[in-house]
C-alpha cells in the first residue's frame, strides 16, 4: 500500500543527496531516480523511450500525482509532460473532443464549455491530469453513467519501442486496455472521447438522517444526474473534506440536477445550493489535510446491505475511527481492468489519517467486501495481491497481451505493478 497524492501543482519533486527525488504531497510515497524528464514535444517523447528502452531501463509518467498507489514510483525514469503544449479540439457533428492526455481536469472542463460541450460526469475533484484520471478508472457518480474512461473513443500512444500509436475503435481489444491502464500500455498524448452539449448543474444538497437516506435511497437514484453521499460516524467527520457541519450518523447528500446552458456561465447560489457550468459544480471536495483513501468497487445490486454493513463495522468495530463513507454508482463498461468491468457498480470508500494506526481499520473493511468481489479505484489503497487481481478481472490475460505487444521489454513496468499483474 502506498500512495502518489498531489496538490494542484502536481508531484513535488526535490534534490537529495543521493539524486532526484520524486515525492507524493500525502508524503506516504516516494522514490529515488535517474531522472526526471520534461519533454517539450511528442518527437522528444519517442526518443526518451526509446532511449530508455535500449538502455534496459524504466519509466513511469507521473501525472498529478493525485492516487493513493505506488503507480509512479521507480528507481528509473520519471516523466513529466507538463512542459507540452495542450489542445482541445471538438468534433461537433460526432461529439467528440481530441484533448491533450496532460491536461488537468480543471483546464478540460472550461476548454470543452467554449466550444459548447461538457464531459458527461465527473468526480469531486478536478486536480488530476486526463490521463491519469482514465488510466486508473476515476470516475463521479449516477447509475446511468460510467466512469470517465468509458467515454474514450480513441488515444494517442508512445508504445515501449518508441513507436507512436493510435488507438480507436476500430480495435476494440486494444481501446478495452487502453481505456483504463494503469500507464503500462504507452506515454499518453492525447485522448478522444464521447462528450456531450454544455450543460449547468444544480445542487440540492441536504443532510438526512439513515432512516430518511434509506426511504428515499432508490428514488433518488433515478431522479437525479448525480446522487451520492458522505455518511458521517461523527460530528466532526465532514471536516476531513471540507464539508459543511454534520451531525453524527447523517448524511451529506449531494443531488445534482442538469439545467440549459443558456442560463449562463456563472455560479449562482451558495454552499449547497448553488448552480453553474457543470464543470464547476461537480468537484466540491476540498484538499485539505492529508488523508489516504481507500475506494472499493461492488456490484450495484448490495449498495444498500453492503453500505449498513460497513456503517455497523465502523460504529461497533471502530468508533474512534471518524473518516467518512463516501457511496456513489456508475454503469457498466468494457475496460479490461476497469472496476466496473460488466457489472453495474457502486463504489464505497474510505480514510486513513496520518499519524494514525489506520491500517487494521482499512483491512477490516477489506475483508468485510471481499465476499462481494469488490474491485479497487487502482490508485486508491487496496490490499490486493497477484491471486486476487487474478480472480477479480476476467479479461485480464487480454489486457497481458495487449501489455506484452505494445511494451514487450516492459519499460513501463515497476515492482508494484510486476508484482499485481506480472
Amino acid at each position: 500500500m502506498a500512495s502518489v497524492y498531489d496538490h494542484q501543482e502536481g508531484a513535488h519533486m526535490q534534490l537529495s543527496n543521493s539524486g532526484q527525488t520524486w515525492r507524493n504531497w500525502a508524503g506516504n510515497q516516494s522514490s529515488t531516480v535517474q531522472e526526471i524528464q520534461y519533454p517539450t514535444s511528442v518527437a522528444d517523447i519517442a526518443s526518451a523511450v526509446s532511449r530508455i528502452t535500449a538502455s534496459g531501463g524504466q519509466l513511469r509518467v507521473a501525472g498529478s500525482g493525485h492516487s493513493f498507489t505506488p503507480l509512479v514510483t521507480t528507481s528509473g525514469t520519471v516523466m513529466d509532460l507538463s512542459r507540452l503544449p495542450t489542445e482541445a479540439v471538438v468534433d461537433s457533428a460526432a461529439s467528440t473532443a481530441r484533448v491533450s492526455g496532460h491536461m488537468r481536469l480543471s483546464e478540460v472542463g472550461p476548454a470543452l464549455w467554449e466550444h459548447g460541450f461538457a464531459l458527461a460526469n465527473q468526480g469531486d475533484v478536478d486536480v488530476q491530469t486526463l490521463a491519469g484520471a482514465l488510466a486508473t478508472g476515476t470516475k463521479g457518480s449516477g447509475p446511468r453513467h460510467g466512469t470517465m474512461s468509458s467515454r474514450v473513443r480513441g488515444m494517442g500512444l508512445i508504445t515501449g519501442t518508441g513507436e507512436q500509436v493510435t488507438v480507436t475503435e476500430a480495435d476494440p481489444g486494444l481501446l478495452h486496455a487502453a481505456q483504463v491502464s494503469l500507464g503500462l500500455l504507452g506515454v499518453v498524448t492525447h485522448v478522444d472521447l464521447s462528450v456531450v452539449p454544455r450543460y449547468r448543474l444544480r445542487e440540492d444538497n441536504a443532510v438526512m438522517s439513515v432512516d430518511e437516506l434509506l426511504d428515499a435511497w432508490d428514488e433518488s437514484k433515478d431522479a437525479y444526474h448525480h446522487f451520492s453521499f458522505w455518511w458521517m460516524p461523527t460530528s466532526s467527520s465532514s471536516e476531513i473534506y471540507g464539508l459543511p457541519p454534520v451531525p453524527a450518523d447523517h448524511a451529506y447528500v449531494k443531488m445534482l440536477t442538469t439545467e440549459p446552458a443558456e442560463d449562463g456561465s456563472a455560479v449562482t447560489g451558495g454552499s449547497g445550493g448553488r448552480s453553474g457550468p457543470a464543470y464547476l459544480i461537480y468537484p466540491d471536495t476540498e484538499l485539505g489535510d492529508p488523508f489516504y483513501e481507500l475506494e472499493y468497487v461492488v456490484d450495484a445490486a448490495d449498495d444498500k446491505e453492503a453500505f449498513l454493513q460497513l456503517r455497523d463495522l465502523m460504529q461497533r468495530g471502530f468508533p474512534e475511527e471518524t473518516t467518512p463513507l463516501q457511496v456513489r454508482w456508475q454503469a457498466r463498461d468494457e475496460a479490461y481492468l476497469s472496476p466496473q468491468y460488466r457489472r453495474d457498480s457502486v463504489s464505497l470508500s474510505v480514510s486513513g489519517m496520518p499519524g494514525t494506526d489506520y491500517v487494521p481499520f482499512l483491512r477490516a473493511v477489506d475483508r468485510q467486501l471481499r465476499d462481494r468481489a469488490a474491485r479497487p479505484h487502482w490508485g486508491k489503497l487496496h490490499f490486493l495481491d497477484r491471486d486476487r487481481v487474478k480472480g477479480l478481472y476476467p479479461a485480464l490475460d487480454d489486457f497481458r497481451a495487449v501489455r506484452r505487444s505494445l511494451d514487450p521489454d516492459g519499460v513501463f513496468l515497476n515492482d508494484h505493478l510486476s508484482e499485481l499483474l506480472g
